[in-house]
C-alpha cells in the first residue's frame, strides 16, 4: 500500500554557494543537498528516499498531525523535569547597591528577608521537593549579595535537610560587583554556587554611567571578579542589555571581552534588547536585525562554537509555567514571574501556600493558538506568558535569525568540504 506523504510544517531550508540545508526543529535532524538532490527532495519520487526523510522527520504521513507530536514532547519534557528537580527562586533583597534606568524593580519597596521568613521558606521548598532529586535555587534581588548571611542560612539549613540523595546546587543573578575572594569561597562551600549571571551594559564609561555605584573603575573590578569567579571553577554567564542606540558599542565590548577572556571555557556571553512595558513589542522579531549583527560578533570572536545547539528544541521555555517553580520575597510572598511580580502580581505566600485561582493562570498549561500553529513552536515553546498576558508578542526566537544561523552553519560545513576535499551530503 502506497503512504502518502507530505512535507514537515517544522521544515527550515536555506541556500548557500549552491547547496541547501534542510533542518527540521522538531526532531533537530539536518541534511545537506546539492542542487538536484533538494529539488528531487521537494518532489520525493522513490520509497527508499521517503523512508529516510521520514525518519528524519522531514516528511510525515499525509493525515498525522505534527502539532499532536510537538505538545506531546513539551509535555513529556515537562513531566520529566517536574520528576526531576526543583528550581526556585529566592529574594534575599529587594534592595540594589546599582541604579539601572531601566530596572523593572525601580518601583519596588527595598527590604531585606531576615531568618524568619528564610525558615518558612525552607520549609515551604522542603514540603514541595517530593521525589526529585535535583535542587537549584537562584538567588536574586535586588542584588543578592547585599544580605550574604541569609544565604549561608538557608543554605545550611537545606544541606542539613535534605535527603542525601538530593543533588543541591545554586545560580544567582547579580551585578558581580561585591565578589572577592572570601565571598567566592564562601560561594562554592556554602552556598554551592556553580555559575553567575552578570549584566555589562557597555565599556567603562556606559557601563559606570548605568550602574552609578558611586566609586570609580568598576568596570575594571567586574572584569576582575570575573577572572577570580571563572579561576575559582564558576561559571559566569554575561548578559548584555543593549538598545537600539547603542548597538555599535556593544560590537566594540564583544571584541574586548574576546581578548580579556581568551579561555572561554567558563565563559558564555549572550546579549538582549533592553525590556520594557513601554515597548511596543518585545519579543526577539522586533530585534532580530540587531540581534543578528550582535549574533555575528559573537560567533567571529569565538563564543558560538556549536551553531545548532542554539536552534535546539525548548518545550520548558518559561519557567513561570513550570508547577514546581516558585519566587520568594522578603516578606514571604510568593510569584511566579519576576516581571509580573514587579507589578504585584503574588499567588500566595509560604505562611499559607499558593492560591489556585491566582497560580492557574501561569502553570494551566493552556497556550494560545497562535503559538500552536506557528512553525517555531518547536524551539520556542509557546514564549513569554507575561507578554501574552499583557497583550504583547512573547516569542523568544524569530524565523530570520534562525535562517541566519543556519546558513552560517552551512558555509561553516561548506568551507569544511573545500579544505578537506570531500563533499558532505
Amino acid at each position: 500500500m502506497v503512504i502518502e506523504m507530505k512535507l514537515s510544517k517544522y521544515n527550515i531550508c536555506v541556500c548557500s554557494k549552491g547547496k541547501w540545508l534542510i533542518y527540521n526543529l522538531l526532531k533537530s535532524t539536518c541534511v545537506i543537498l546539492d542542487e538536484n538532490e533538494y529539488n528531487s527532495f521537494l518532489n520525493i519520487a522513490t520509497d527508499d528516499d521517503l523512508i529516510i526523510f521520514n525518519e528524519l522527520g522531514m516528511y510525515v504521513e499525509d493525515e498525522y498531525d505534527e502539532l499532536n507530536e510537538a505538545f506531546y514532547y513539551y509535555q513529556r519534557n515537562t513531566d520529566l523535569y517536574n520528576q526531576k528537580c526543583r528550581k526556585h527562586r529566592i529574594y534575599t533583597t529587594t534592595k540594589c547597591n546599582a541604579k539601572c534606568y531601566y530596572c523593572f524593580e525601580k518601583n519596588v519597596v527595598g527590604e531585606a528577608m531576615d531568618k524568619s521568613i528564610a525558615d518558612k521558606v525552607v520549609e515551604r521548598i522542603l514540603d514541595i521537593q517530593g521525589n526529585a532529586k535535583q535542587l537549584t535555587i537562584t538567588w536574586f534581588g535586588g542584588e543578592p549579595l547585599l544580605n550574604k548571611d541569609i544565604m549561608d542560612y538557608i543554605s545550611c539549613k537545606l544541606k542539613k535537610d535534605l535527603p542525601n540523595d538530593v543533588e543541591y546546587n545554586s545560580f544567582m543573578i547579580t551585578n558581580g560587583i561585591l565578589f572577592d575572594e572570601p565571598t567566592v569561597s564562601r560561594a562554592i562551600e556554602t552556598w554551592n554556587l556553580g555559575s553567575v549571571q552578570i549584566t555589562i551594559d557597555g565599556l567603562k564609561t556606559t557601563y559606570e554611567e548605568i550602574k552609578k555605584y558611586g566609586f570609580k573603575d568598576s568596570f575594571e573590578r567586574i572584569i576582575t571578579n570575573i577572572h577570580t569567579l571563572m579561576k575559582a571553577g564558576i561559571k559566569v554567564r554575561i548578559r548584555i542589555n543593549y538598545s537600539d542606540d547603542n548597538v555599535g558599542e556593544i560590537l566594540d565590548l564583544i571584541d574586548y571581552l574576546s581578548e580579556e577572556f581568551m579561555d572561554k571555557t567558563m565563559l558564555f556571553v549572550y546579549a538582549h534588547k533592553i525590556f520594557s512595558d513601554d515597548n511596543k513589542d518585545n519579543s526577539k522579531a522586533a530585534s532580530v536585525d540587531n540581534d543578528i549583527k550582535i549574533w555575528d560578533e559573537l560567533y567571529l570572536k569565538g563564543f558560538i562554537e556549536d551553531i545548532l545547539e542554539t536552534i535546539k528544541p525548548n518545550m520548558i521555555s518559561c519557567t513561570a509555567g513550570n508547577l514546581y517553580n516558585e519566587m520568594y520575597l522578603p516578606n514571604g510572598d510568593i510569584g511566579k514571574c519576576a516581571q509580573a511580580i514587579s507589578k504585584g502580581d503574588i499567588v500566595g505566600d509560604v505562611s499559607c501556600g499558593i492560591k489556585n485561582k491566582l497560580v492557574s493562570k501561569w502553570c494551566s498549561g493552556l497556550m494560545n493558538e497562535e503559538c500552536m500553529l506557528c512553525n517555531l513552536f518547536p524551539v520556542c515553546g509557546g514564549g513569554c506568558k507575561y507578554e501574552k498576558y499583557n497583550k504583547k508578542k512573547g516569542c523568544f526566537v524569530s524565523e530570520k535569525l534562525i535562517k541566519h544561523k543556519l546558513i552560517a552553519y552551512l558555509d561553516k560545513c561548506l568551507n569544511g568540504e573545500e579544505e578537506n576535499e570531500k563533499v558532505q551530503v
